[in-house]
């Protein structure tokens, strides 16, 4: 069953290097995602693994994303 009234948005990002999180999972649930309602971003960076330093370089495209997909204060 698929469900299609999902008003989710999820920031997905990995490295090349991380052996717990590989691209190929992120792709596999991109397109899984499409048609879906569910808004994805991915960034996968060349290098770096599954770690903290990792994941905090992913900040600067991470939250302005996120920040778009907020409804504005009411």
């Amino acid at each position: 069953m698929r469900h299609t009234d999902a008003n989710v948005s999820l920031f997905l990002g990995t490295s090349r290097q991380d052996p717990d999180s590989p691209p190929s999972y992120i792709e596999e649930f991109s397109k899984a995602a499409k048609g879906t309602g569910v808004r994805v971003k991915t960034v996968i960076k060349p290098t770096g693994g599954h770690n903290w330093d990792t994941w905090r370089s992913m900040y600067p495209e991470a939250i302005p994303w996120l920040s778009e997909q907020l409804d504005q204060p009411q």
